[in-house]
């Protein structure tokens, strides 16, 4: 029967086993398990007096089998759930096929999860680096563990964030060198003085001394009209050269505010954009690896008295329970050979 048992789940339900000294194992507990189904079927038929009691003894016996095997829930989850399971053959039978696939072994030895549950969730990445079910190194050093690489949170997404490295800041840009300064002005020639007045011939007559005076007058008055004429033209030259200069010292200012302008807000942009990749990429990896961790811390707290211990343990345990049921069978037996 163990035998066809065994077939079947290697052919149809392919248990991941990892070595044919682990087929042996499971084989050996499912033997177990078979043979003390047969004892508890020969133990309800020494108990019942008569075939409608052993129907009852049947619902009796096997719904606390089903209950506190531990598979539906923690054994701890119920009501002195521990110390009524430790007779449940289903129990040790459970335990046994976990055992046999090593399903929690890797779980078990990660230092980590040792933690007490409210601590884990402040743990270093410094310190989950050297713990193989806990941090980044969860999908592939734990991932045989079943609901690990679920894709309610182990999606395309997940996987593409968990391959790339951290998005790198932009570095600050260097600032463009200030602009060569302009030229110095080429100083406009100063104004060459116009020649002296030539004097008036002095008149002999002294009757046109007047006229004389006016002449000279207003000869010196021309003069004195081209002299400055002369320099409201030099200095009219020199205040546009000045205003020009001036305008290509702003034009070159402007240039270069606008440079930086531009070279400051591309490197806002740049920051905006890494702030958002970085958080994009934050968000996707740290749900899947917090909905990873959760899973196997929850498993350690629920289940870790399943991954604990040997095979071997639970075989003499199941080996002790059924000497029980023999021991009943015979003394239920021999009162009925009695009566």
């Amino acid at each position: 029967m163990a035998a066809v048992l065994m077939a079947f789940r290697v052919f149809f339900v392919r248990p991941v086993i990892p070595s044919t000294q682990d087929y042996v194992a499971f084989f050996i507990t499912l033997f177990l398990g078979s043979f003390s189904g047969y004892l508890i079927g020969l133990m309800i038929s020494a108990i019942a007096p008569n075939q409608n009691t052993s129907m009852l003894l049947l619902i009796t016996i096997l719904v606390p089998q089903f209950l506190f095997a531990g598979a539906l829930l923690p054994i701890d989850a119920m009501p002195a759930g521990r110390e009524i399971s430790m007779v449940m053959t289903s129990r040790w039978l459970w335990e046994g096929f976990i055992k046999a696939t090593h399903m929690g072994d890797k779980i078990m030895e990660d230092p980590c999860l040792g933690f007490p549950n409210e601590d884990r969730n402040y743990l270093s990445d410094e310190l989950k680096a050297d713990c193989p079910c806990m941090g980044e190194s969860i999908f592939e050093d734990c991932n045989d563990f079943p609901g690990i690489l679920s894709t309610d949170f182990y999606d395309d997404i997940a996987k593409e964030k968990l391959a790339m490295d951290e998005p790198a800041e932009p570095s600050q840009p260097t600032a463009y060198p200030y602009p060569t300064a302009l030229p110095s002005l080429t100083p406009i020639f100063t104004p060459t003085p116009l020649p002296s007045l030539t004097p008036l011939p002095t008149p002999a007559d002294p009757r046109e001394m007047d006229a004389y005076l006016d002449d000279q007058r207003a000869q010196g008055e021309e003069q004195q009209d081209s002299s400055m004429e002369q320099f409201e033209a030099y200095r009219l030259e020199s205040q546009d050269q000045g205003q020009e200069y001036a305008d290509l010292m702003d034009a070159q200012g402007d240039e270069y505010a606008d440079m930086r302008q531009e070279q400051g807000d591309a490197y806002q942009e740049s920051i905006q954009d890494y702030g958002d990749e970085r958080a994009d990429w934050v968000k996707n990896r740290e749900k899947a690896i917090n909905s990873a961790e959760t899973l196997l811390s929850s498993m350690y707290d629920d289940y870790g008295y399943v991954f604990d211990g040997t095979i071997y343990k639970r075989w003499m345990v199941l080996g002790v329970i059924m000497v029980g049921y023999v021991i009943i069978m015979v003394i239920f037996q021999k009162r009925k050979d009695v009566v």
